[in-house]
């Protein structure tokens, strides 16, 4: 039986957690920082009506009170949270109102649940089965995208890059795998008494090699996507902005090195830079993606019957039989640049131990099990 389909799922009001308390630094808030990152690179003066000198008195002050590392790094988010939480009593002597940064002063965060969460899921799925004699099998594949604007919420504060521009987070899902093949079967091995091989066999013998069943399956699927973050809060969100990247960004590939297993060439992590003050990161959220999943078990499973009420139920399993390494996604965080894009742990799912399909992502493991039934 052969089968193909088209399967889209639409999911709007999905619940979503938002933060309408952040920082509003657009504006006046980061043309005061900039001109303050200029006055620290350059010395450059700074404006007399510069908001963030009339706030503490002079550009050394405010310097000072923000941190020279912050601007220099351009970290407006965290220098907008210094202010606010910090010097919020200053707003007065320097003619600000209490809402400057903040729409509900009163509070650092806000939470807030919506229903402003959006998935859309396409898909072409490929199914073939089939059935001879003791064999048996069926082969799926699909070919997918996910797209949401959140893929986790209720639990935590989501990872929202601009909660006053949703579309920003709109991007491909955590989950999304664009190609999935799963192939499983069974054979009845054609062994022992009334079978091609073996019927003039003795009794003992053919009780003994016939009516083996061998079992197997296969999981091969793309990577999971995953973003590059930059480090830094150069945004007025609480989360740390994207990375900017230049070129293409189908790149990454498992490169065995001396000291340790990478994802990006060195040429591919020189297009990766630190955004600007104000900016979100250019490389966008999940834009790259991982290394592919591939496993095979298999098992060989034979009953032998003792007697009416006895028997023998004899099983052997082989978890990862080729012993197939899965990696994990790399390390994706521009601040820790000697570990960017490099790989520190494999792919792990269920231990083994269950039936035949509880795929585990370790090292080779064969087990031997028998049971009597009486």
């Amino acid at each position: 039986m052969f089968e193909a389909a088209f399967v889209g799922n639409r999911g709007v009001k999905l619940f979503m957690q938002e933060n309408p308390n952040q920082g509003k630094i657009q504006g006046d808030f980061l043309q005061s920082f900039r001109e303050l990152q200029t006055f620290v690179a350059q010395g450059a003066a700074v404006s007399a009506n510069n908001t963030l000198v009339r706030l503490f008195g002079s550009a050394p002050e405010a310097v000072a009170a923000i941190k020279e590392s912050i601007l220099r790094l351009g970290e407006v988010g965290l220098a907008a949270d210094t202010v606010d939480l910090n010097s919020y009593a200053r707003y007065a002597q320097a003619s600000l109102p209490d809402f400057y940064i903040r729409n509900f002063p009163q509070f650092n965060f806000l939470y807030q649940g919506t229903n402003d969460g959006r998935s859309y899921y396409d898909s072409l799925q490929l199914g073939f089965r089939r059935q001879a004699g003791g064999l048996r099998f069926a082969v799926n594949y699909t070919w997918s995208k996910v797209i949401d604007n959140v893929t986790t919420s209720g639990y935590s504060f989501d990872y929202i890059i601009d909660n006053f521009n949703l579309r920003l987070n709109r991007a491909r899902s955590d989950f999304d795998r664009s190609h999935v093949f799963t192939a499983a079967g069974t054979y009845t091995l054609p062994v022992g008494k009334g079978r091609r091989v073996g019927g003039n066999w003795p009794r003992w013998l053919g009780a003994l090699a016939g009516g083996w069943d061998l079992g197997l399956l296969t999981v091969w699927e793309s990577g999971t996507v995953f973003f590059v973050s930059s480090g830094l809060r150069t945004a007025g969100t609480s989360a740390q902005a994207f990375a900017d990247f230049t070129g293409n960004r189908n790149i990454g590939a498992v490169d065995r090195r001396g000291d340790g297993v990478y994802w990006f060439t060195p040429d591919q992590i020189a297009r990766f830079s630190a955004p600007a003050a104000g900016e979100i990161g250019t490389s966008g959220r999940n834009a790259f993606r991982g290394p592919r999943f591939f496993n095979t078990d298999a098992s060989l499973i034979k009953r032998f019957r003792i007697t009416d009420r006895h028997a023998i139920h004899f099983r052997g399993e082989a978890y990862n039989l080729l012993n197939n390494v899965n990696f994990a996604n790399p390390s994706a965080d521009l601040s820790t640049p000697a570990t960017l894009g490099k790989i520190s742990s494999v792919v792990r799912s269920q231990q083994p131990g269950g039936p035949l399909g509880e795929t585990f992502g370790g090292p080779r493991v064969v087990q031997l099990a028998a049971r009597w039934e009486f």
